[in-house]
């Protein structure tokens, strides 16, 4: 039997994100607060070093068979896009050019900044739905009008 590797993962791959479906059959270990780092949200969560004890961000720990590993690397892109380190005996990937990122949000724990996101997201669609009905409304009350006043009619029920 081939010795299984353990990996950190901290963005897309947690549970109940799009990416978990490569550790569907991987072992949960449990969590883990990895000190002295943020998740760096852009487009997609990126793990930066800080120097703050009081900055961690929270990771998810699998242990993973051989080709569960591999196609984790192929999703990282490793390692074109990323690279890998081993902390606390367990691998885990580093955005290569996160030293030049400068616009985007640190945080630490994407899956609760992803949920809040989806949630303004969310937000967002009702007013503005809300917002166009209103409009509907005031476009029917006018057509309405128009047609009293054309065909003479007193009351529409």
């Amino acid at each position: 039997m081939k010795k299984k590797k353990t990996i950190l993962v901290y963005g897309t791959l947690r549970k109940g994100m799009g990416n978990h479906i490569y550790l569907k059959d991987a072992e949960f270990l449990g969590y883990v607060k990895l000190t002295k780092h943020k998740i760096f949200v852009d487009t997609l969560p990126y793990l930066v070093k800080t120097n703050s004890k009081d900055d961690y961000a929270l990771c998810e720990k699998y242990k993973v068979t051989e080709d569960e590993f591999k196609n984790i690397e192929r999703l990282e892109g490793f390692p074109a896009f990323y690279v890998r380190k081993k902390i606390r005996g367990s691998y885990i990937y580093y955005y290569k050019p996160y030293y030049k990122i400068k616009d985007g949000t640190l945080v630490s724990d994407y899956m609760k900044y992803s949920m809040l996101d989806r949630i303004r997201s969310l937000e967002y669609y009702i007013e503005q739905t809300k917002y166009n009905l209103q409009l509907k409304e005031k476009e029917l009350d006018n057509s309405m009008k128009t047609l009293k006043k054309r065909y003479e009619i007193e009351e529409v029920i």
